[in-house]
């Protein structure tokens, strides 16, 4: 890993994350130079991308490496961002999570459509990413305290519906048998998706679309039964999206860094990874070559998800060049940083805000 050290005297903490270790003793060397990122071709895995879709592809590219565009998730989240900084986040995050056909029966009142904000979003000039809290398509729990084999007490109530520990839905049975029940509302619910998405590129929007995201944690169901159901049911909804729907509006983006996990470069555009450091000043250094190694020439890379703001400073002396990031919300959102080091973020020179 990276440090960095002060004139004079530093000192350095070694903590314990997940697991054990025994240290034997701590060696510091100078730290070579970052690498130059290599120039990648604007070539998306869809060939029949919308020109929107291209021509805002090949604009991160030219910017990737340079300078880091901003993002928030929800608007009102972004609003404050720009209330309190006086910039807008370039991307303006948004989920289909109430778009899933399971949530329906539960409402009592018609679902709010977000796609007419969106649009008015993007013409003011706003990058939209979406991604998908995807309840599972059936066997919800709906249990507000469910006991679970080991005697943990959870709260599996249906609008957790996208846990695993929510719902007894098996993608990898679902997808082993086309002709099932089970596999046609997989079908079911990506059409549902379709559906928005479809009034989106009617409307010009190209999307950062990520769909199964932090798949290999495994606490959603998509992720559940390992890698290969996931990378499955990744390619199922690429091909239901682009060749049944028609749907070429979407820049693909991969949240799962495991190697094992990856789909293939044929249906990814953008390689990502969500981090919750426990100190926003987290460079993410060990992330970014971790993904370097990989991806470097192949897919740029962003950091989809993280609480408050980067300290992309920070990050740049580290030689970490993240295409965008894109802040949480709530109690690891913008509200819970201090204005100051919000602005900071914001009036980076390596930060790109929206026009």
């Amino acid at each position: 890993g990276r440090v960095e050290l002060r004139d004079g005297e530093n000192e350095i903490s070694v903590e314990r994350g997940w697991g054990y270790y025994d240290v034997d003793y701590v060696e510091l060397s100078p730290a070579s130079e970052p690498p130059r990122l290599r120039s990648m071709l604007p070539k998306l895995s869809d060939p029949k991308a919308t020109p929107e879709t291209r021509r805002l592809y090949s604009d991160l590219l030219r910017l990737y490496g340079n300078r880091t565009l901003s993002g928030q998730y929800d608007e009102a989240e972004s609003d404050f961002v720009r209330t309190t900084t006086g910039q807008t986040p370039a991307i303006l995050g948004g989920d289909f999570m109430d778009y899933s056909p399971s949530r329906q029966p539960y409402f009592d009142k018609p679902l709010k459509d977000a796609v007419p904000s969106w649009i008015e979003r993007v013409r003011k000039g706003q990058i939209l990413t979406l991604s998908w809290h995807w309840n599972a398509p059936k066997d919800l729990i709906d249990r507000k305290e469910f006991k679970k084999p080991n005697g943990e007490v959870i709260d599996a109530s249906w609008y957790r519906g996208f846990y695993t520990d929510a719902t007894t839905f098996d993608v990898q049975k679902a997808l082993a048998d086309p002709a099932s029940e089970d596999y046609r509302l997989i079908l079911r619910d990506i059409d549902a998706i379709a559906e928005p998405l479809k009034r989106l590129q009617a409307a010009k929007v190209p999307v950062l679309w990520r769909p199964l995201h932090e798949a290999d944690g495994r606490w959603f169901w998509w992720g559940a039964k390992g890698a290969e159901p996931c990378k499955a049911l990744w390619r199922l909804m690429y091909r239901r999206m682009t060749e049944h729907h028609g749907l070429h509006n979407l820049i693909w983006v991969w949240n799962s860094p495991s190697p094992d996990w990856f789909p293939g470069d044929d249906t990814v555009d953008v390689m990502s990874v969500d981090l919750y450091p426990g100190d926003r000043r987290d460079a993410t250094s060990a992330a970014w070559e971790e993904q370097l190694a990989r991806f470097d020439g192949r897919k740029p890379l962003a950091l989809a998800e993280f609480p408050g703001a980067p300290d992309v400073e920070r990050m740049r002396r580290f030689g970490v060049r993240w295409l965008y990031f894109v802040s949480w919300t709530g109690s690891v959102g913008p509200k819970a940083t201090l204005p100051e080091v919000l602005k900071g973020t914001y009036d980076s020179k390596f930060v790109k805000n929206a026009r």
